[in-house]
């Protein structure tokens, strides 16, 4: 793809290009390791699998040999952290009050997107000495700042691919269900605004991290946060009216039997827009 960096088009179609195939690949590989289909291949779906956790050990062996910190794994990725050492500079600054902390975080995402794309030439030379392939090749995808990790294959993140996004957070969200079909637009708000929130990015809510069961975090994500904040979060001045039918919205598809952490919430917020 760096071939095409300097034609937008062609650079657009490969990228598609190089998706779609990487999709139909991933598509084949998994109905071969699948017993009742057609294209059932038990030795082919094991060989594939042996050599990517090999290949992924690998990789994993040489980020840590060059002093980085490997802080999760997926099938076919390593996510990984520069070490400390290397902000030394910034935080001096930072301290000193000559970087803002927006500045700050642009920083560090600079110099972990360069130091990525280095990583990304070294891991494939590596390989290929390795594997003696030309074909195997890793590709550095994207920065992930802030990064939030409930378990495998469960985190949030704000992502930042070839410079700081600051401005229009690109949220990405993996195996966390935070929106359902039958909500209000008030509560995808409030849920958005929340995940800002954990993620360090917005200070106008006040997260309870004591009441966060992670299991049902994105499922009842309001819960978290006072009532008090949900109705700053529209107007100072609501009237009765508005406030009664906010809090109908909210309990209109989320009052499920059981939920301690949903009625719990309710009952707060009743409470304080209910006179006296």
């Amino acid at each position: 793809m760096k071939l095409f960096k300097n034609n937008e088009t062609k650079l657009l179609y490969y990228t598609s290009l190089s998706n779609a195939l990487k999709i139909f690949a991933n598509s084949v590989y998994s109905e071969t390791g699948y017993r009742y289909s057609p294209l059932y291949h038990k030795e082919v779906a094991s060989s594939v699998t042996v050599f990517c956790k090999a290949t992924l050990k690998i990789m994993i062996d040489f980020v840590k040999e060059q002093g980085f910190i490997v802080v999760y794994r997926d099938t076919d990725s390593i996510f990984y952290s520069l070490p400390e050492s290397y902000f030394t500079e910034l935080d001096t600054k930072y301290s000193n009050k000559l970087l803002s902390k927006k500045e700050y975080w642009e920083e560090q995402i600079k110099l972990t997107i360069l130091h990525s794309k280095i990583l990304e030439t070294k891991i494939n030379k590596y390989l290929k000495q390795i594997i003696k392939s030309i074909y195997l090749k890793i590709t550095y995808e994207k920065t992930m700042y802030s990064f939030l990790i409930f378990g495998k294959k469960h985190y949030i993140a704000i992502t930042h691919s070839d410079v700081p996004n600051l401005d229009n957070l690109n949220l990405l969200l993996k195996g966390l269900k935070t929106i359902k079909r039958n909500v209000t637009e008030f509560y995808k708000l409030v849920a958005k605004e929340l995940i800002y929130s954990l993620l360090g990015f917005n200070k106008d809510f006040l997260i309870r991290q004591e009441e966060i069961d992670q299991k049902e975090l994105f499922d009842t994500t309001y819960a978290s946060v006072s009532a008090v904040n949900f109705v700053r979060l529209l107007n100072k001045d609501l009237s009765k009216e508005e406030q009664n039918e906010i809090l109908k919205q909210i309990t209109k598809s989320d009052t499920k039997k059981g939920n301690k952490m949903v009625n719990s919430f309710i009952a707060r917020l009743k409470h304080s827009i209910e006179p006296g």
